[in-house]
């Protein structure tokens, strides 16, 4: 039976885990592993310094008192270390991972870790401020789910995709499009205050944008503005590929 390994970023407490264990146990065998708190923006941060603690909660459910990474970890080198999961599943995120997101993103970093050892994964995100068709996510990632196993990719070749779902009922959604990162738009400013005895303290995250980022064919922001599930293929190795050739034509060692 096909094994599937679920994580998030939004904790025990993530809107969007229910409706993900709900379609995907129709299909395989889950295990969740996840956060005991939110841990949106924590990257690929892991524990090396202090142990974690697990509980577990239900059958096949674990609490973890870690990051994101730390679960993946948790799930595949303890709790499935004799029957290592199919794939692995982190969402479904509340909010968007498009773009440069992926940088900061706990749900994408978890992604990322499944496939650093050796497990097939993707992050899925719902781009949106309310919450309300999580549904249409937990769908398609079943949708996915086979078509990555149908389709033997898992065994071909290790892959990592992230897929940003619109907020909109499936009848609804336009298509789904293979895209790159886009350039997502930010708000670069520190927010500062002072609390009630008089020391200041200091928001690193401002106010939205009006915007999600800048509308370019082919991106995974273009897509979700048209209405589509965007899945962009993402890979570990971030080296400039074209830098390291310039690189390689300097003279480094003249003068030493």
């Amino acid at each position: 039976m096909t094994k599937i390994l679920i994580t998030n970023d939004d904790g025990i407490l993530g809107v969007g885990l229910e409706p993900l264990v709900k379609e995907i146990s129709k299909i395989a065998k889950v295990t969740v592993v996840v956060p005991d708190r939110e841990y949106s923006a924590s990257s690929h941060s892991l524990n090396l310094n202090q142990p974690v603690k697990a509980r577990k909660i239900t059958r096949n459910t674990y609490v973890l008192g870690g990051t994101p990474v730390d679960c993946v970890r948790f799930g595949i080198l303890k709790l499935c270390r004799k029957n290592k999961p199919d794939i692995i599943i982190s969402g479904i995120n509340f909010g968007s991972n498009l773009g440069q997101d992926v940088i900061y993103s706990g749900t994408v970093a978890a992604a990322r870790e499944g496939l650093m050892l050796n497990v097939s994964s993707f992050s899925i995100s719902l781009v949106s401020l309310n919450g309300k068709n999580f549904s249409t996510a937990a769908k398609f990632a079943s949708k996915l789910t086979k078509i990555i196993l149908n389709n033997k990719l898992v065994n071909s070749r290790r892959i990592l995709f992230n897929v940003n779902v619109p907020d909109i009922p499936l009848k609804k959604i336009r298509g789904v499009e293979i895209t790159s990162l886009g350039k997502r738009t930010y708000t670069n400013v520190v927010v500062s205050r002072f609390d009630p005895v008089g020391l200041e303290y200091h928001w690193l995250k401002g106010p939205l944008p009006k915007s999600i980022g800048k509308n370019i064919p082919g991106t995974d922001i273009n897509a979700i503005m048209n209405g589509k599930i965007s899945i962009t293929p993402l890979k570990i190795d971030t080296t400039d590929k074209e830098m390291l050739n310039k690189l390689k034509g300097l003279k480094f060692t003249d003068g030493i």
